[in-house]
């Protein structure tokens, strides 16, 4: 049982690790490279480390007290543009793309939750 254990715990660094490349030649983030490992492991912990890793580099933000979420908003959109480009050839990676977009449009809504909570107050 401790290799199974290990080697989950290798997918989730290797996944925070491929979750810093590049863009790819097309403009797509992951880089291609990275799309063909995420095609071939076939591996979820590879592939949530990937998409909390990219979340987690955006850092912080800033925006304006009424803007809500349309930062997040845009990020959705070029993340579910990016996912249909490449749904055909990198299937899986579109997927992360998607999820990730899933996320961005959550945040989104609270973001502008929290503009309309503060207009009530």
């Amino acid at each position: 049982m401790r290799g199974f254990a290990r080697i989950k715990i290798g997918d989730d660094r290797i996944g925070t690790y491929l979750s810093r490349s590049p863009v790819g030649s097309d403009g797509i983030w992951p880089h291609e490279s990275v799309r063909a490992v995420i095609e071939r492991t076939n591996s979820e912990e590879i592939e949530f480390a990937l998409k909390i890793g990219r979340k987690n580099s955006r850092g912080v933000t800033s925006r304006h007290p009424y803007a809500g979420g349309d930062q997040e908003r845009k990020l959705a959109q070029e993340y579910k543009s990016d996912a249909k480009k490449i749904q055909l050839i990198s299937p899986r990676t579109a997927g992360i793309l998607r999820a990730i977009a899933k996320s961005y449009e959550s945040e989104a809504k609270r973001e502008d939750q929290a503009v309309e909570i503060g207009r009530l107050t």
